[in-house]
């Protein structure tokens, strides 16, 4: 798989620049190869927070952010085990991964800064 995906233009007329290659051999094992490109993905995202979702946030920013980093860790958690070519998908993985997923799948439209 190769994904070149370039920045916004600041016209509104321009589009963004999408080249994605998807080869067969990706096909074989979706969930791994997803996962390899989702987690350098949450961690960069996680390294450079501007905020949090307002549903986080009650009455203390602070403890609001603080709830959203542990959340994105958690999802960061999920696909470190879902990426991994050494971790036999045990049972002792198996809340992680699930509880990491629901997440992902829950905020996947606050992935945004």
């Amino acid at each position: 798989m190769k994904v070149n995906i370039g920045k916004y233009s600041d016209d509104p007329n321009v589009s963004r620049k999408i080249n994605i290659k998807i080869d067969d051999y990706d096909m074989w094992n979706l969930d791994h190869t997803l996962a390899l490109i989702i987690l350098p993905s949450l961690k960069k995202f996680k390294k450079n927070l501007a905020g949090c979702p307002a549903n986080f946030v009650k009455d203390d920013k602070e403890v609001g952010f603080k709830k959203w980093e542990n959340t994105i860790q958690k999802m960061i958690d999920a696909f470190e085990i879902l990426a991994s070519e050494d971790i036999i998908y045990e049972e002792k993985f198996q809340k992680t991964v699930t509880k990491g997923l629901k997440l992902f799948s829950k905020y996947f439209q606050n992935l945004w800064d």
